[in-house]
Parts: structure tokens; sequence; C-alpha cells
């Protein structure tokens, strides 16, 4: 496993266990949790002046609260080689992701060495638990000449990236607690109304099959409600990964949003990366998923 690693050009401290390594990713852990303090009457904060910061206990866990971010440090220190040159993409681990908890994607350039700081929010209306060594985040080493991208010059685009639209489907998961959904269908031409603050999860109309056993697939939202303010968070296909794709949405306006089925929801960016394997078994969790739910469940 650190021999997989050291090949792709990183390294890994403490080493990675077991259940850390998937066929395209790196599991990264909690080591250390942050949360915000309340701000003071008449205080503004900025960017040059940030809320001040209080260092968490999770000798007992601890629990995100409902739409409240926090700043988590990985017990893992990363470091990326020079050569070969490998990006590394961090994004949310599915199985949290259904749960409400949005880890704030970011990139980590080549040379880049120490622990690294998440920003994580929990966009449910329950409290999530996390506990230290949870496994909180993913990691994909991507291949930085290959990355794809868009570029512009007199508004033509010289260069696109090879990708995929997937609609939105007919099914979608109210969160009835942490760990129980309620599946709901509406009908072909009618929306589904999502309330201002709502979390809940959809589902694509399409089914993916990723078979590359070198590419990865790199979810990102399309703009369709960026004015609405409905986020989906984003995530990523491992190779060998068939099925489709259960969405994590989030009403984060002031005003009710119609989503309809069969509207642009998610695109698929196709990219080259470092891999460790595939989903050699049609008894893992994330192949053939046709409905929404807990991965677990």
């Amino acid at each position: 496993m650190v021999e997989e690693l050291e090949r792709c050009g990183v390294t890994c401290v403490p080493p990675p266990i077991s259940n850390q390594l998937g066929p395209g990713s790196l599991d990264l852990r909690i080591g250390k949790v942050c949360s915000f303090k309340e701000p003071e009457e008449g205080c503004a904060y900025s960017i040059d002046s940030p809320p001040p910061l209080e260092k968490v206990n999770l000798d007992r866990g601890f629990s995100i609260k409902p739409n409240e971010p926090v700043l988590i440090t990985t017990m893992e220190k990363i470091s990326l080689s020079e050569l070969p040159k490998s990006v590394g993409w961090i994004t949310n681990k599915s199985s949290l992701a259904r749960k409400g908890l949005s880890v704030t994607t970011q990139m980590l350039n080549p040379g880049q060495k120490g622990k690294i700081t998440l920003l994580v929010e929990n966009l449910s209306k329950f409290p999530v638990p996390i506990y230290r060594g949870d496994r909180i985040a993913q990691m994909v080493l991507i291949s930085a000449r290959d990355i794809p991208y868009w570029y512009k010059s007199n508004s033509t685009i010289d260069r696109i990236p090879n990708f995929s639209t997937l609609t939105l489907g007919s099914e979608f998961g109210i969160l009835k607690g942490p760990e129980t959904v309620e599946n709901l269908t509406v009908s072909e031409g009618k929306p589904f109304v999502l309330d201002p603050g709502e979390f809940i999860l959809g589902i694509t109309r399409e089914e993916v099959l990723l078979e590359s056993k070198n590419v990865i697939g790199m979810l990102i939202r399309t703009n369709a409600h960026f004015y609405e303010r409905v986020y989906v968070l984003e995530g990523l296909l491992n190779p060998g990964f068939k099925g489709k794709i259960v969405l994590e949405i989030k009403n984060g306006g002031n005003l009710p949003v119609e989503l309809f089925p069969g509207e642009d929801i998610y695109r698929i960016c196709y990219c080259p990366a470092f891999t460790f394997g595939s989903y050699a078994s049609s008894k893992s969790k994330y192949v053939g998923v046709d409905k929404t739910s807990h991965p677990q469940l």
C-alpha cells in the first residue's frame, strides 16, 4: 500500500491503514477539530480578520450541529512530489455527504507538504457525530499534465474537457433522521418543491459505467440553479463504478425551488489519474445503485 502511494509521488504519515485506500482515492482521517466562536455583538469579520476558533475535545466525540461549519485538520501529513507531477483533489465521501456533511473541495499542488485543513459543514437538520480517526474526506491523485480545463480566447472555447451531462431523476429521498430516508417519486412533468434550508437526496436519470481502470470521474454541478443557491455536493466516481449517481442537494436560499425531473443537474469530467485498482466485485455498495439511500442501508 505504501509502495503504491510512493509510486504515484505521494508520502503519507502515518502510513494509511487497509480501509483508507480505495480504487482511485486515499481517505483522510480526522486529527483535530476547531469550531467557530460566536461573534461578539457589533463585530464584523473579514478575510484579514477571521472569527476566532475554539479547539474541540474529541475524547468523547463531537456532534456538528445543523448548518454549523467547523475546521478539521487531518491526521495525515501529505507530501506531493514534484515528479511525477500529481495534483491532489480533495472532496466529499459519499457515506457522509448523504448524511449532510459537506467538505469544501480543494486542490493540493505538486510539492505541497503538511497536514490539510478542511472546512466541513452540516447541511442537514440533524446533528452528525464525528470522532477522531473517522474518515472524513477523500483525495484523488490526478496527473497534472492531463487535467482537463476550459480556456476561452476571443469568446471561443479552444479546448473542452471530456465530460458528460446528467439529468435529474424523479425519485427523491427525504431525511427523517441521521440514518433514515423516506423515498418519494414525483410524476413526469411535475416538480419536487425544495423548501428553503431543506437538504434531500436525489438521483440521476442515467446510469454510468466507468470501465477504464486509470480514469476517475470528477462530479461537478451545473449552473442550472446557481441564482437560487441550490447546492449539489461534488464528489468522484472510482474506476469500475456502475449505476445511477445519488445526489446530495441543499436549498441555501430564501425561496422554495422547483426541481423538475429531466433537467441538467451534474457534469462528469473524466480525468486520467493515479489509481490503485477497481471496484472488482458487484458486491460493492457503490455498484448497481438505482435508488436514493444511505450506502449502508
